[in-house]
């Protein structure tokens, strides 16, 4: 089996002070308990603060809250 993949990173600027909106948290989250992390690192995923999305009808929030509906069903 041959599987491609693409990933970029960058460490030109990180700013530490941002925080993820919830929905995306719990996205993350779900997708490292789904693919069966080591609980240690699903643990510090989870310690992370979140913040509401000012947003609410922002389109990756809806898809996320949809993905998210199904997974917990």
């Amino acid at each position: 089996m041959v599987v491609q993949y693409f990933a970029y990173g960058s460490t030109a600027f990180v700013n530490r002070n941002l925080q993820p909106y919830d929905w995306y948290l719990n996205l993350v989250l779900a997708g490292a308990r789904e693919h069966k992390l080591p609980q240690a690192y699903v643990d510090k995923i989870a310690a992370i603060q979140s913040i509401p999305d000012p947003w609410a009808s922002r389109p990756n929030r809806l898809k996320a809250l949809a993905l998210l509906s199904r997974c917990s069903s």
